[in-house]
């Protein structure tokens, strides 16, 4: 796993808000890493002010910050 994936219980910060989110679920997609032959390309499931919003790793990544 890249060290910049998300995990199941992580902490997050969005960006422009800075309210906080909660990584409930990760699957991951047929789709290929941009770039790469290897490696497939990551959906996470966010809990957001009480309702679950599926995001692409590319979006999270830029949205979303892990709270250290």
């Amino acid at each position: 796993m890249h060290p910049k994936n998300f995990k199941v219980g992580d902490l997050l910060r969005r960006i422009r808000t800075g309210k906080s989110v909660l990584v409930v679920e990760v699957r991951y997609t047929g789709r290929a890493v941009y770039g790469k032959s290897k490696g497939r390309r990551v959906q996470y499931c966010l809990l957001e002010e009480g309702k679950r919003v599926w995001k692409h790793d590319i979006q999270a990544h830029s949205e979303y910050k892990r709270i250290q």
